[in-house]
């Protein structure tokens, strides 16, 4: 079920009662990163793209990300700022 060769992203709403099915997405197309602030709007422009070919982006931005739109903030030296993985699909897992 989950692939140990390559990224994945799991997504669970670990709320008690009323929560959505767990999503698994598994084997990107491809995965996007960006570790400097000028990286992150090329980012951004990746995934509008990638929405328009109707893959699925799972990942996260780093709050650090937002010294793209302020430049005033402070980013820690080699931490990445976005991680995306590009998915044709997920599945949902029921609890």
């Amino acid at each position: 079920m989950i692939p140990k060769d390559s990224p994945f992203v799991l997504l669970d709403d670990a709320r008690a009662s009323g929560a959505s099915p767990a999503r698994l997405y598994a084997n990107p197309v491809r995965t996007i990163s960006a570790h400097s602030s000028e990286q992150v709007g090329i980012l951004l422009e990746e995934l509008r793209a990638a929405k328009e070919q109707k893959l699925h982006a799972a990942g996260y931005l780093a709050y650090d990300a937002g010294s793209a739109l302020l430049p005033q903030l402070a980013v820690a030296p080699d931490a990445p700022l976005a991680w995306f993985g590009l998915f044709e699909r997920f599945e949902a897992i029921s609890t």
